[in-house]
């Protein structure tokens, strides 16, 4: 069986799928199988055309919405239901908008760059990057590395989960680490391009050791994101590394069950009140361990019972509150707060503007939600969308992202500095991965502001990193 033949049985095993659980009732899983085709389709044909870098952050938000509104909903449709949680009303309603947003991401991406008639072999992602760029990448970004963590522990920002919530005073330490937090990542993106055959040589053991190492500190926290994204950055580096691609999908498949064994160990030891108030590195790490081995007992709310604080944290269930209050209404809101689009590239630091992302305020000051400077609650893109206008905005925004996405990642690709290419997707794809949370006002800041702040950065990192490496090369010759 060719690979058109597999991909097509897999298309119509899903069809099969989605009408079967559509015959029992099952109405929301249904729309869940069939949410994957799209995803499935355009992922597939990236690959087959060679088009995947090209359409990396257009997949990557595509991805993000699915595992927010398929697999986080419908764990709490039918995992966290019969325990009595509640998710919402209209819940066949938010299937069908997740419906409209991949299928509006597959039509935005093929507009924006069409499926070739006559695909290449496949995507040759082994573009390497040189050995003496890569060590001196890899001392420099790790030398950051180390400083960001040394100030976000100095600066508070170890405990700001527990102590400052979501408000980050302006022109504090903390909030300067915020901005310039994307360097810091670079160092993961090394140690994975740096990766070699074979899969479990010295040198890669080394490696690995220093990420586990790494996300263990940084879940001291007591978040999960920081250390998740370590390990994404890392699995994407080793694209551009001598690993081949078995070793590759061996690395994934292994850090699959990693990432749910540390998401629900996390979201363990998050229940216990001595995590939280703590502010001792030392009794965090080993009630961590306890968690780990299951010795650890829940003392805090029903929140931080793990099943229900991962499948909620995924799910997001404010912006269901949204979703059901426009089916009951049918009211909408259409460009309320767009004027804000005017102060976009006024950095906050020199304006009292009102932030961009407008769904904090709106859950709290519409919706009754609990929001304080101390906590925040995203009011996401897809409910967003669907209380500005409905069903078609939900899609045509989908739309636009995903062919905004796609035109920017092939700009990208015309780019002839290759490090340089390389780490803007990576980055930026991580970016988009978390594209569901922010209103669309949120949306349109990280995708444009955010993306240029962040370009910058990278462009000056890449610049030093070149300029050092080229004059240590030139003192090696002409000794």
């Amino acid at each position: 069986m060719n690979k058109l033949s597999y991909i097509g049985t897999i298309l119509v095993f899903l069809l099969i799928s989605s009408a079967i659980t559509s015959l029992f009732s099952l109405f929301e899983l249904s729309l869940g199988i069939f949410a994957t085709i799209p995803l499935i389709m355009m992922m597939y044909l990236s690959l087959l055309d060679g088009s995947l870098e090209t359409r990396m952050l257009s997949i990557s938000y595509s991805i993000s919405q699915f595992i927010c509104w398929v697999i986080g909903f419908l764990g709490c449709v039918y995992l966290l239901s019969p325990k009595g949680f509640d998710i919402g009303k209209h819940t066949i309603v938010t299937m069908v908008l997740i419906n409209l947003v991949i299928w509006g991401s597959l039509v935005g991406t093929s507009i924006a760059k069409p499926f070739k008639k006559n695909p290449s072999k496949c995507l040759n992602h082994n573009e390497k990057i040189t050995n003496e760029l890569t060590y001196k990448g890899f001392q420099i970004t790790g030398a950051i590395f180390v400083f960001f963590m040394v100030v976000n522990y100095l600066s508070g920002g170890f405990f700001a989960r527990q102590q400052i919530g979501n408000a980050v005073e302006t022109g504090s330490p903390l909030y300067f680490l915020t901005a310039f937090s994307t360097l810091q990542y670079l160092f993961f993106l090394f140690l994975g391009v740096r990766l070699s055959r074979p899969i479990l040589n010295q040198s890669n053991i080394v490696s690995l050791i220093i990420l586990i190492f790494s996300m263990l500190v940084a879940s001291l926290t007591g978040g999960r994101g920081f250390s998740i994204r370590m390990l994404i950055y890392t699995i994407l580096g080793s694209f551009y590394s001598n690993l081949k691609s078995k070793d590759i999908i061996k690395f994934i498949i292994i850090s699959i069950p990693f990432v749910l064994f540390f998401t629900i160990t996390i979201g363990n030891v998050r229940g216990n009140l001595d995590f939280s108030d703590s502010i001792n590195l030392v009794t965090r790490a080993e009630l961590i361990g306890k968690a780990a081995t299951g010795n650890l007992e829940a003392t805090g709310s029903d929140y931080d019972d793990p099943l229900y604080s991962t499948f909620t944290r995924i799910a997001e269930p404010t912006g269901q509150i949204v979703i059901d209050h426009v089916v009951e209404t049918g009211s909408y809101i259409g460009l309320r707060n767009f004027e804000r689009i005017t102060t976009l590239f006024i950095p906050k630091i020199i304006s009292d503007k009102k932030p961009m992302d407008d769904g904090g305020e709106r859950l709290r000051d519409e919706y009754g939600v609990d929001i304080t400077q101390f906590t925040n609650a995203p009011i996401t893109s897809m409910a967003d969308a669907f209380e500005r206008g409905g069903y078609g905005a939900v899609f045509m925004f989908s739309l636009i992202m995903s062919f905004y996405l796609t035109k920017l990642s092939g700009y990208i690709g015309r780019l002839k500095n290759q490090l340089l290419r390389i780490t803007l997707r990576i980055s930026f794809a991580y970016t988009c991965s978390v594209l569901y949370a922010p209103s669309i006002l949120g949306c349109i800041s990280i995708i444009t502001y955010n993306f240029i702040r962040d370009g910058l950065l990278i462009w000056g990192l890449i610049f030093v990193l070149e300029a050092t490496t080229k004059k240590i090369k030139n003192v090696h010759e002409k000794a």
